[in-house]
């Protein structure tokens, strides 16, 4: 029982790592949902033939282990073979035959959960006088059985942990003296095996982002490493550059494009681009989004949160900063800082740069700084680092600022413009915890067209900052959404146009001209009132007792999300997935 129970826990959790690589992390969901429906079916099937079961306890008890690891690989070879595509099950037009793939996936590994149940049931049955001994053995195995599998994503792929785990599943078997019974459960491990090996069709989905660069002419996988935190490649080819927000006028500004780099993915996700042996060049700094409070403040003590690789240590430092405090708490990013990887080196030693392990709202502690500095993929580095965005860490980071300090944080815009009009509603409630009434005085939303950065000062942005911002905008086509006296200096030209999209029917803004849907909401937001899109998305500011990010979706509207599914970034699906399990 000790056994079974350790490789049923472990198979669950190989189950969960391979939809976490091979598709996104929340289809694993599906694994608890179909574990627990096998373990009722069980269930029902003991209750209704129990004296049936009972009768030949014995008998099944020793050949259950074989036919369990039978149907572990033939189910696992099966969900492998799935040809389940998550972006059509986001379209209304196609998703109706991808619900015929996910039955596929609870047919397929139903056996093997139901199978298990019913070994486990076999021993409350038998040994019904010692329930308490048994249910002991039982969650034993089942708690060795998670450490079993986290230990092995140390040294196996996520795609072969399945096979590892009927191991335990074959030393069942020692325990009986029943003819034949040993050398058929190795028969059977010795199938599975090779099936899981040999026979399976796991692979990255051809929508993750590793997909393409890693099937491109010359792609190399310079580095790997496996981790119960995610499966790490580190990628040589020619699509990999840094992944930052340059102006279409780098060119006329004078400063060279994005130098070419290695990517770093876990789980087939980008996580950020890393620097080539020599390649660690910032020169096109000055071109970035990034680069506006750097060029209203002289020589600023900076509180970097996300290094990208290094290169937002280079672009600071570029831009003029006097000293950084790095803080990269993803721990594979902070290694490949400290001691690099593969053919990657460590950062240089520089005097003007300390690393942290922690999260900016601890750095914060160690103010003064004039700049905060969040990084554009700092948020999707670490789930926790979405905390670092919440109100009351902007709070954090404006009481640690030197007067007239700035913090910069970035936002997405490529999926919904709803997210930065959530992070203006959160700036507010950071700004008011400060003790600041006149918030529209204190922000400034600068953009592209495909990111926004909100600039928060604890002191108001006087008319010098204001005029830094447009020539600063104006000199790399970037848009202002937002700056103190916006109402009152007439319309400004939008040099990216970003209309807005009604979520409930998908019309676009109508009308003549370019538009901005992040200024057409941003003052009625900073003042407190309510945004044109609320009745669309949930636009809470970001809390620590809740610090989603990507959580905008109202899902009493369940019926508008259903109908716009192909309007969802892939990181709103989550709770989704987790309505439909239920």
């Amino acid at each position: 029982l000790f056994l079974v129970s350790a490789a049923l826990v472990g198979i669950q959790i190989a189950l969960t790592r391979y939809f976490a690589v091979a598709k996104w992390s929340e289809y694993g969901y599906w694994v608890i949902s179909i574990v627990l429906a096998g373990f009722a079916l069980s269930g029902v099937v003991m209750a209704l033939a129990r004296d049936w079961f009972a009768a030949r306890g014995r008998v099944l008890l020793d050949w259950l282990p074989a036919f369990l690891i039978l149907a572990a690989a033939i189910g696992f070879h099966f969900v492998a073979e799935n040809p389940f595509n998550p972006l059509q099950l986001q379209n209304p037009a196609t998703f109706q035959g991808q619900l015929w793939n996910i039955a596929g996936y609870y047919l397929v590994l139903l056996p093997f959960f139901c199978g298990g149940g019913v070994y486990i049931s076999l021993y409350f049955i038998l040994n019904d006088r010692e329930i308490g001994r048994v249910y002991g053995y039982d969650l034993t195995g089942a708690g060795a059985g998670s450490l079993l599998g986290l230990a092995l994503m140390w040294w196996l792929h996520p795609f072969m942990l399945l096979p590892a785990l009927m191991v335990p599943l074959a030393l069942a078997a020692l325990f009986t003296t029943r003819r034949w019974v040993r050398p058929a459960t190795l028969a059977a491990l010795a199938a599975g095996v090779a099936l899981g090996v040999f026979g399976s069709g796991a692979r990255f989905n051809d929508y993750k982002s590793i997909y393409a660069p890693l099937n491109v002419p010359d792609s190399r996988v310079m580095a790997e490493l496996r981790q119960p935190r995610g499966l790490y490649h580190l990628l040589e080819n020619f699509t990999e550059r840094v992944d930052t927000d340059l102006s279409n006028n780098a060119g006329m500004l004078g400063v060279p494009g994005p130098p070419g780099t290695l990517g770093l993915y876990r789980d087939g996700n980008r996580l950020a681009a890393v620097p080539k042996p020599g390649g660690l060049d910032a020169g096109y700094a000055p071109a970035t989004l990034a680069a506006l409070p750097y060029g209203m403040l002289d020589r600023p003590r900076v509180l970097l949160a996300g290094a990208s690789g290094g290169f937002r240590i280079a672009e600071a430092l570029a831009l003029g900063a006097a000293s950084l405090v790095v803080v990269e708490p993803e721990p594979v990013l902070l290694g490949i800082l400290r001691h690099g990887l593969g053919p990657v080196p460590a950062y240089p030693a520089d005097p003007r740069v300390r690393l942290r392990g922690d999260s900016p709202i601890a750095a914060a502690a160690d103010g003064p700084y004039d700049l905060v500095d969040i990084s554009l993929d700092f948020l999707d580095a670490a789930e926790a680092n979405s905390t670092a965005f919440a109100a009351e860490a902007l709070a954090s980071y404006l009481r640690a600022l030197a007067p007239g300090g700035i913090v910069s944080i970035p936002v997405s815009i490529r999926e919904f413009p709803a997210y930065a009009v959530r992070m203006l509603a959160t700036a507010r409630q950071g700004l008011v915890a400060v003790g600041i009434s006149d918030v529209p005085a204190h922000v400034l939303v600068v953009r592209s067209a495909w990111n926004v950065r909100i600039l928060l000062s604890n002191r108001q942005f006087d008319a010098g900052r204001v005029v830094t911002a447009k020539e600063f905008a104006d000199a790399r086509s970037f848009d202002l959404s937002w700056f103190p006296g916006m109402g009152t200096g007439g319309k400004r030209e939008i040099y990216n146009d970003l209309p807005s999209v009604s979520f409930a029917d998908g019309a676009v803004t109508s009308g003549a001209g370019a538009h901005d849907a992040v200024a057409d909401e941003a003052l009625a937001v900073l003042r407190g009132e309510a945004a044109l899109a609320v009745d669309a998305f949930d636009l809470a500011p970001i809390t620590y007792d809740r610090p989603f990010f990507y959580a905008v979706l109202r899902l009493d509207h369940l019926g508008t999300i259903i109908r716009r599914l192909e309007l969802l970034p892939q990181a709103e699906i989550g709770p989704l997935v987790n309505v439909a399990v239920l």
